[in-house]
């Protein structure tokens, strides 16, 4: 989706958004109504100026099928012991690294005009979980991330083990340096992964805000977020000129030594 009134002379954000599991198949009408800040975007803040943006909302598919042109050679999505549940988001996948390569190729179309600095991303519940994956992917890409009703490593409703623990501080190390604002309900099962990496991002010296909603479920969270003026403002202020600029990716291509 472009801005209303799209003037080639202006720069604009560029908003991507990931929805959550009931978003993915190949009905991108039933991707477009999930509860998402893409649908905000057009029914909400699609008439306020200041929002003005480029929303890019890829769908998360079911099958194997790989649509040309944009993705690379690769996997689906490798599972593994760290990131075993909804394996097609991991930061290596296809569909991570296909948005990814679209995103570049929007910031080099002239007819988008779209400011580099200021790439956003924005997801609930697996899209939650896709952020981390793309904070990581993208670590010298974006300027700042919205995720809500996420885990950033295991499964969704359970307690990280000691050895995830671990693996979850080294990928934390790689994108630290971007501003994240992280929301859960108080009843949404999914906080504790939430409250967590919140904690990690906050000890290792990056910027991270945790919010918890009183008596909110999963949804109903995610409702309060997307609709809510205060929290997109905080997401278009952020440039990513003004963050810490991004050391040398300690691992990259995503490959982890737990030894160090």
């Amino acid at each position: 989706m472009a801005p209303k009134n799209y003037n080639p002379r202006k720069s604009y954000p560029l908003v991507l958004t990931v929805s959550g599991s009931g978003g993915m198949g190949s009905d991108n009408s039933k991707n477009m109504e999930m509860v998402g800040l893409a649908r905000q975007l057009f029914i909400k803040y699609y008439n306020d100026e200041k929002f003005d943006c480029f929303s890019l909302v890829p769908q998360v598919p079911t099958s194997k099928t790989i649509p040309a042109p944009w993705h690379p050679k690769g996997p689906k999505g490798t599972p593994d012991i760290y990131h075993s549940s909804f394996s097609m988001v991991n930061e290596n996948s296809w569909y991570t690294q296909a948005t990814l390569a679209l995103i570049q190729s929007m910031i080099k179309d002239l007819s988008c005009n779209i400011d580099p600095d200021r790439i956003y991303f924005s997801g609930f519940s697996l899209g939650g979980k896709a952020c981390w994956e793309f904070l990581k992917g993208g670590r010298e890409i974006f300027a700042a991330g919205l995720a809500c009703g996420s885990w950033p490593i295991g499964q969704p409703y359970s307690e990280p083990s000691q050895a995830q623990l671990a693996r979850l501080k080294l990928e934390v190390k790689r994108y630290k340096h971007i501003p994240v604002h992280i929301f859960a309900g108080e009843a949404d099962n999914m906080k504790l992964p939430s409250k967590i990496l919140n904690e990690i991002i906050i000890d290792q010296g990056g910027k991270s805000t945790y919010t918890e909603f009183p008596k909110a479920s999963h949804v109903s969270s995610a409702n309060k977020v997307w609709a809510n003026t205060k929290y997109i403002e905080w997401l278009m202020k952020q440039n990513r000129s003004e963050n810490p600029k991004p050391a040398k990716d300690p691992y990259p291509n995503g490959k982890y030594d737990v030894k160090q």
